[in-house]
């Protein structure tokens, strides 16, 4: 996985360049034990769409301002009077007290990259997160992969991250993160590694794994 950012640092990097409008942004509060993960838009001028917290989960308002545009692209997003109830400015952060970090996924640039409907592309977000919402520790995830299913298990709700097996393909693109599985890699190749919900997913659904023997053994997992 990437490092983590300050709020200042974050700041510094996502205002560099007016095409960052539209990154995905995980946010972590880092003053308590109970950290809370939250999902934030990036909408230009040090400014944030408030999408999903942890706590308070899905951002209904939000989601409906986008989902109500007439047509999304980044200019848009800089130039819309967004509710103020609904963006967060980056000053609003203690540098010492929030984890961030900028996923490999811009909603925009994935949309024409992929020749998707932007608004299909934040309804299947906006799903994901109802599922995010409910998987804790130790939960199996199914990322839809088209043809086939890719799995992972969730071990960290603070960050949001899964271990999974994955390779990755020669050819893949600049959004090849937003794609990672095991088919059709040689063995050799594969690895296991921890990366985020978010990328893992990238444009597809995810969903909770068979339950089974939730009933039988409480899900674990050793962070040590």
């Amino acid at each position: 996985m990437r490092q983590f950012y300050t709020s200042i640092q974050m700041l510094q990097f996502i205002s560099e360049y007016n095409n960052n409008i539209g990154y995905l942004i995980g946010i972590t509060e880092i003053t308590n034990s109970d950290k809370n993960w939250s999902l934030m838009l990036y909408i230009g001028n040090g400014r944030l769409l408030s999408l999903y917290s942890k706590n308070d989960g899905i951002n209904e308002s939000a989601f409906e301002e986008i989902l109500n545009m007439d047509n999304i692209y980044k200019e848009a997003l800089k130039k819309k009077n967004w509710q103020s109830e609904n963006v967060k400015e980056f000053d609003q952060f203690s540098e010492n007290c929030f984890d961030f970090v900028c996923y490999e996924f811009n909603i925009i640039d994935i949309s024409i990259e992929k020749k998707l409907d932007a608004k299909n592309l934040i309804s299947t977000i906006k799903s994901n997160l109802s599922q995010i919402h409910q998987l804790e520790e130790g939960d199996v995830i199914i990322f839809e992969r088209g043809f086939y299913t890719h799995h992972a298990i969730l071990v960290d709700t603070s960050y949001m991250t899964v271990i999974h097996k994955w390779g990755e393909p020669e050819d893949s693109t600049s959004f090849g993160i937003a794609s990672k599985s095991i088919i059709g890699i040689p063995t050799e190749k594969a690895c296991v590694s921890e990366d985020f919900v978010i990328e893992v997913a990238g444009y597809r659904s995810l969903s909770k794994g068979n339950d089974i023997y939730d009933s039988r053994h409480e899900p674990k997992y050793d962070k040590s």
